[in-house]
């Protein structure tokens, strides 16, 4: 299985779709001259890009790979950048310690035409959350292991990226970051799942601590987007979100989504690591303290909320009623302190 762990969707094939499987196509038989794309699906999941999974029959036998693509029409800014996220990838190429996905092949296309494109590699492993109820369910002990080495890996993508930032990459103040999700909200469709956003998003502004230095934060660092092999973590996927930032952002990210009184979580389970350990264990190898932690909490419970309301909108807008939305609406107004 590949992190991006997503299964093909089984929809038939759009046009789009099929004019991506040929550029794909085209681009791999410049490394690979005698392949076929056996198979190419698109799978279940993502808000920001197309995702797909294919099979490349090559010379020394199939090949098992995933492609993105941005939408067709939109010009690819934010997380619809996929170049920029090829682009992360082929910086963590040379941080062995962070696993990551190979980028195989790369065309910028001609947007909004004619939208960007990358391949990447498979990783072995699977990505299940053991919160998401969609997922399989985890034994505790396997969710205890895999969030202490998901810490491990986190507080070494930090430390070690906290010297040489991708290029051309400014970082974001705290102020930034916070008004990004405020501009997702102000995109919802249906403002009631706005809620009480307004005011954390005042409290969040009166209280903004001290700044550290600038890393490479992932964005979105939680299960469902880390790759493991048993308890080993082999592959850290969805880099769509990623920027030069505070490194407590992502650190408060998995812990809040990780404890037992998450309003991320949409399945009853007694699998909850303790937030002391995990902490712990990330100071050590980040070798740093983690300070004003409360607020970046908060901070990420306003991120949240805004990027659950806008997996609804986009769910209602499909036009396809999915039970489990309404789960996910209901997780809102407990992030947002109502």
């Amino acid at each position: 299985m590949n992190g991006d762990q997503r299964s093909a969707s089984g929809a038939k094939p759009d046009a789009h779709d099929d004019e991506t499987r040929h550029r794909v196509s085209r681009l791999l038989a410049q490394i690979w001259p005698n392949s076929t794309v056996a198979t190419f699906e698109r799978v279940e999941k993502g808000i920001s890009s197309l995702t797909y999974v294919l099979v490349v029959e090559t010379d020394h036998g199939p090949v098992r790979l995933f492609a993105k693509c941005a939408p067709s029409g939109r010009r690819p800014t934010k997380n619809m950048d996929v170049m920029r996220q090829a682009q992360v990838l082929s910086y963590l190429r040379d941080i062995p310690e962070v696993p990551a996905p190979t980028v195989i092949v790369q065309d910028p296309g001609e947007p909004p035409g004619r939208p960007p494109l990358f391949v990447m590699s498979e990783i072995a492993g699977d990505a299940g959350d053991p919160w998401w109820a969609s997922d399989p369910v985890m034994p505790d002990r396997q969710v205890a292991d895999r969030a202490v080495e998901m810490m491990r890996v986190l507080g070494t993508l930090h430390r070690v990226t906290a010297a040489r930032l991708p290029a051309g990459e400014s970082p974001l103040s705290l102020v930034d970051e916070v008004n990004r999700w405020r501009a997702v909200f102000a995109a919802l469709d249906d403002q009631t799942l706005a809620g009480e956003a307004d005011a954390l998003y005042s409290r969040l502004l009166a209280a903004v601590p001290a700044p550290t230095s600038a890393c490479l934060t992932h964005g979105d660092y939680r299960f469902g987007n880390i790759v493991f092999q048993e308890a080993a973590v082999s592959g850290v996927i969805d880099w769509e979100l990623w920027a030069a930032s505070d490194a407590r952002f992502d650190v408060a990210n998995v812990l809040l989504y990780s404890g037992p009184e998450s309003a991320l979580c949409l399945r009853e389970s007694t699998s909850h690591p303790s937030p002391d350990l995990l902490l712990e264990e990330y100071q050590r190898t980040a070798a740093t303290v983690v300070r004003d932690l409360d607020w970046f909490m908060d901070a990420l419970r306003y991120k949240s909320a805004a990027a659950l309301g806008l997996l609804v909108r986009n769910s209602r807008r499909r036009g396809r009623y999915d039970p489990l939305m309404d789960q996910v609406a209901e997780r809102i107004p407990p992030l947002l302190g109502v």
